[in-house]
């Protein structure tokens, strides 16, 4: 020892711990006051008391014998409630716990809380647990509420950049989804192009090739498809058809239905109109077949209602309406005479209810409502340029509106809509304009002149087969046109267009692509607030002339297989 102060030094280190003992009447020190006011003398003799045991406090707590605030544990000082954070100072500066609460708690009761600073300097108050014992036992620390405290906004703050990525994630899956279901064949769904208004949900179904369904109509509330056979002569009973009920939201074939053409309930009806072929005669005659649970074959055919020559420009035209079956036909006579006529049957008893002398008009737009039936004729028929209605129970067809005038004479008519009480009637500006106008009546009154469609004049039923403009009321106008006519490949893109009547304006929605070789759209129709069209089957690629008449055996191919396709939106 180099001096002999050090030789006396245990007095400067029982000050240390000898106050610790007597000192106990300093607990009570008042408010940010020092508990034990007599703090561990700075001798030379501290650190090697450091590698010594650690002292315990006289209920059993470990304490460091130079430190007694500080609990050994893990490397690090580990403060309780009430005690310092990490190293620093105590925001209440009192002694420890066990000494505090010696009696009966561990930890000090809710009059001793304390204040922690979270991580966003927020005061949170907490409140020591309270346990009833006769003696002191070891304290079982809980860091939850401290953590809690500390890191508890931040926790939050994480779990809410989590949640976000995780919606963000799910989004961009589901459009991931969405954009890889391109239009491919077996009924994938997809989004078409859009034309600038807006997006059409589009899905698409390839029928087997063994199929050849060229109708589709919506029948009694079912998406039925309809294949009449190959042979334009059917046989005396009518030869072997098809029907397939279709699911409207799968596009899958839900049954498929064989019977006799003749018989009106392969199709879903009581009563319909048959047209009869013989090889001896070129005339074609018109019955009416109805449902008969007694006849042998489950129906009965009606007597001859007309004959005609058969020609282009010569077939009737049958259409449903509320209740009732209307048949028009150009010629109701052999010999091409034009004399039109107009039929209405019931389509319960496949009586005749009533029969009109008509204009001849051939290729004729035909619509039916609540009023009756609306005849015109279309761009690539014959007929003067008048919309007729004509209503159960009248005497004639009546004139409603007349699309033509000195100043506009050559204005074709594109397309006619009903439903309910409104009629729309689309017709050309005239032969130099591309553009289409609009009328629109209720009941017989003309409510709209002739108003200019802004893009339009895309939608045109041509009166050669079941029209394809088609109205949702929901949603306006559809129709699907077909462009890219390339050689002997046929269309190469088929685009569906949407027209909304109230503004009016006509606008592209989606783009579908047409098996190879298609020249025409098949047929289509509306159920609920969706547009669906059939493409049908093209077994060979070139013009229909090429192989009219001809034996030739095409090879199956899928790509030529009927495409069915419904549109939806937007």
């Amino acid at each position: 020892m180099d001096d002999r102060d050090e030789f006396v030094a245990v007095i400067s280190v029982a000050a240390g711990v000898v106050e610790e003992f007597f000192g106990f009447g300093g607990e009570s020190a008042s408010f940010r006051g020092a508990g034990d006011p007599d703090v561990a003398a700075t001798a030379h003799l501290q650190q090697p008391f450091i590698s010594e045991e650690s002292q315990r406090a006289q209920d059993g707590v470990a304490v460091h014998a130079e430190d007694g605030r500080e609990v050994t544990g893990l490397g690090y000082p580990v403060a309780g409630a009430g005690l310092s954070v990490a190293d620093r100072a105590a925001d209440c500066r009192r002694d420890l716990l066990v000494q505090r609460c010696r009696v009966a708690s561990v930890q000090c009761t809710e009059r001793d809380r304390i204040r922690v600073f979270g991580l966003t300097g927020s005061h949170k108050t907490i409140y020591s647990s309270f346990m009833s014992s006769g003696r002191a036992e070891p304290s079982r620390w809980n860091f939850r509420p401290v953590l809690d405290a500390l890191f508890g906004e931040a926790w939050e703050l994480e779990r809410r950049r989590r949640r976000r990525l995780l919606v963000l994630f799910c989004c961009l899956v589901a459009a991931a989804a969405v954009s890889a279901m391109a239009l491919h064949p077996g009924g994938t769904r997809s989004t078409g192009t859009t034309g600038g208004s807006g997006q059409a949900t589009v899905a698409i179904s390839r029928l087997p090739l063994s199929t050849d369904f060229t109708g589709l109509s919506v029948v009694q509330g079912e998406l039925l498809l309809t294949a009449y056979g190959n042979s334009p002569f059917a046989a005396p009973d009518g030869g072997a058809c098809h029907t397939a009920v279709v699911d409207p939201d799968t596009l899958r074939l839900a049954s498929v239905s064989a019977g006799e053409c003749d018989d009106p309930a392969l199709f879903h009806r009581r009563a319909m109109a048959v047209d009869q072929y013989t090889r001896q005669s070129t005339a074609i005659r018109v019955r009416i077949a109805t449902v008969d649970p007694h006849a042998r074959a489950g129906y009965s055919l009606g007597p001859v209602l007309f004959a005609y020559q058969q020609c282009s420009d010569c077939s009737d035209v049958v259409i449903y309406g509320p209740q009732a079956l209307w048949i028009y036909a150009p010629y109701t006579a052999v010999g091409f005479k034009p004399a039109g006529e107009l039929f209405r049957i019931s389509e319960q008893t496949g009586r005749v209810l009533e029969r009109w002398a008509m204009p001849s008009i051939t290729r004729p737009l035909l619509a039916t409502d609540a009023d009756g039936l609306w005849i015109t004729a279309s761009i690539d028929g014959g007929g003067p340029g008048v919309l007729y209605d004509v209503a159960a129970g009248s005497r004639a067809p009546v004139r409603a509106l007349s699309y033509t005038s000195p100043t506009n004479p050559d204005g074709s008519p594109l397309f006619l809509i009903a439903s309910g009480h409104t009629v729309w009637l689309a017709a050309s500006a005239g032969a130099r304009s591309s553009q289409a106008r609009l009328w629109r009546l209720d009941g017989t009154k003309v409510v709209e002149h002739g108003r200019t469609v802004t893009d339009g004049e895309a939608c045109i039923d041509s009166g050669e087969g079941p029209s394809t403009v088609l109205p949702i009321a929901s949603t306006g106008f559809y129709c699907v046109t077909l462009s890219g006519f390339a050689g002997n490949e046929g269309a190469s893109t088929q685009d569906v267009f949407r027209i909304l009547p109230a503004l009016p304006i006509e606008r592209r929605v989606a783009t579908v692509r047409p098996p190879p070789g298609t020249y025409d759209v098949g047929a289509a129709t509306t159920l609920g607030d969706s547009y669906y069209f059939l493409d049908p089957s093209t077994q060979t690629q070139g013009p229909p002339d090429e192989f009219y008449g001809s034996t030739k055996t095409p090879t199956p191919n899928d790509e030529h297989a009927a495409l069915l396709a419904k549109v939806t939106g937007p």
